[in-house]
């Protein structure tokens, strides 16, 4: 089944790509692979989930933030391979940014919100490596950040 059909199957109609909030691309490929810069939670270029983890934000709220930002990722990837997903033999690495608590220690149940969805996405080529890291704040006071490689056929 083609990443496309996995995303109708689970009705899921990709966003458009976000648009960068500073001075870098959202995408650059280089040896292969497809680089994608740090996505927050963001629905059409407003944040829709906001505060820290632990103490604003719960645990199945910073999971649908994960949901949005793996899927902004996706979107940016599909713009950068000119709509063509099939070009991803692979996910090498995945990193979430966690904008936790001093105290909170459940990074890898965040993160597993993206690795699920990754593996749902693309399939067995959606496994990947991870870190899950908490920070003390992040850009527009997001819950989460996260960015993506996908190795690339040609």
């Amino acid at each position: 089944m083609s990443v496309d059909e996995r995303l109708n199957s689970m009705q899921i109609q990709l966003p458009e790509p976000a648009k960068p909030v500073g001075l870098y691309k959202p995408s650059i490929i280089i040896n292969k692979t497809l680089h994608i810069s740090g996505q927050l939670p963001t629905v059409n270029g407003e944040l829709k989930y906001s505060g820290k983890v632990g103490f604003d934000i719960s645990l199945d709220e910073v999971g649908n933030a994960i949901r949005v930002s793996v899927l902004n990722a996706i979107a940016i990837a599909r713009f950068a391979l000119d709509g063509d997903l099939e070009r991803i033999t692979g996910v090498p690495r995945l990193r979430v940014y966690i904008n936790s608590i001093e105290t909170f220690t459940d990074h890898a149940t965040v993160a597993n919100s993206a690795s699920q969805l990754l593996l749902e996405v693309f399939g067995d080529i959606g496994v990947h490596s991870r870190s899950a890291v908490g920070v003390s704040s992040l850009p527009l006071n997001a819950p989460v950040e996260v960015e993506l490689d996908f190795a690339l056929n040609t």
